[in-house]
């Protein structure tokens, strides 16, 4: 169905120049990603172990609202890797995260590294699996590329900022730790049919996050997450994909499929699988639609996606939204292989 490449190296390369761009880009504010490979990473900790290898390396990068102003650019890098206990039936893996958010005329950011320890266990068709994820999160701003009303001077008709803003900041950044955890079954029902559900919190420990001497805790936040495999023909599947996420009034759902259409057995591209999803709100109608596509390179997973903006605030953006690119990698650990020890005697 597809050719074959004659230089082998060329993916490693497509690779190592991506996830350079996506860590010297790592800046952004609303942290939240389109795109399904990667991003449920973000929201379930459990789903961190959902591969088919012994490790694997993944990386996102975002840029929204550059049609209005001060672009927000989003970027996440991850790494998880598998450990055998030689237990029957449980695996134990272990991961961090490092997730930077820019945004705003004042360069709000956001810095979280993050470390998972999970495990699974295997019950007959049955996979559960649990999972820690905990980080600290670092959060500043420039004050001074603001202005605030009290800072108007009527004599110039301009803003000063040597006039007092009146704001009781304590200061302009903040640290805080930020304790979650997650689950997540998964079971094949049959040759068509495979589930994965998800259920996440975040915040356990409920941080105080605030940038004035009057504190602000961090209320505690809720996701559920599902994607499943439906083999519909021969090459071609549906992937049926949901993911909602609640913070005291705050919320954001995801919803839709993509279709993956898989080569023949001699092609170094396994799949490639368009996708559309829709991004709604629990009391609001539906804010951007999402359009995109994976492309799975032997042990790489490429995607890109783009957000349409369908909000009321289309007026302004002209139906602009977000650019998101994607990179998966999935490898297979080297192991010892068996050797034997000849014997003198003969």
């Amino acid at each position: 169905m597809f050719s074959k490449p004659k230089i082998a190296s060329f993916y490693k390369a497509i690779f190592l120049l991506v996830l350079q761009v996506l860590v010297l880009h790592s800046f952004s504010q609303d942290v939240h990603f389109s795109q399904s490979v990667a991003s449920l990473q973000q929201r379930n900790a459990a789903f961190s172990n959902n591969f088919e290898g012994d490790f694997q390396i993944f990386s996102l990068y975002r840029e929204q609202w550059g049609s209005i102003g001060v672009p927000f650019q989003s970027s996440m890098l991850g790494f998880t890797a598998k450990i055998d206990p030689f237990i029957e039936n449980l695996k134990f893996f272990a991961g961090f995260n490092y997730l930077n958010d820019q945004s705003g005329d004042a360069n709000l950011s956001i810095n979280r590294i993050g470390l998972v320890l999970g495990a699974s266990y295997q019950l007959q068709e049955n996979n559960f699996t649990f999972a820690i994820n905990n980080g600290l999160v670092a959060k500043q701003f420039n004050a001074s590329a603001l202005t605030f009303p009290e800072q108007y001077n009527r004599n110039t008709g301009r803003f000063d900022q040597n006039i007092d803003n009146q704001e009781d900041l304590i200061n302009e950044q903040l640290n805080y730790w930020n304790i979650g955890i997650a689950f997540r079954w998964e079971r094949k029902f049959n040759d068509k049919w495979k589930v994965n559900l998800g259920f996440s919190t975040d915040n356990l420990n409920q941080a105080e996050e605030s940038f004035f001497e009057s504190g602000n805790t961090q209320e505690l936040s809720y996701g559920i997450q599902s994607e499943a495999e439906y083999k519909w023909k021969k090459y071609m599947s549906l992937m049926p994909f949901f993911s909602t996420y609640r913070r005291q009034k705050a919320s954001e759902s995801v919803l839709g499929s993509g279709i993956r259409i898989h080569s023949n057995t001699n092609s170094n591209i396994n799949y490639i699988q368009p996708f559309l999803f829709s991004r709604l709100g629990v009391s609001r109608n539906i804010d951007a639609m999402i359009v995109g596509v994976h492309l799975g390179i032997k042990k790489f997973i490429l995607g890109a996606s783009y957000d349409f903006n369908v909000s009321d605030l289309e007026l302004a953006s002209d139906y602009q939204g977000a650019f998101e690119l994607s990179l998966v990698y999935t490898g297979k650990g080297k192991s010892l292989e068996k050797k034997s020890i000849p014997c003198e005697r003969f």
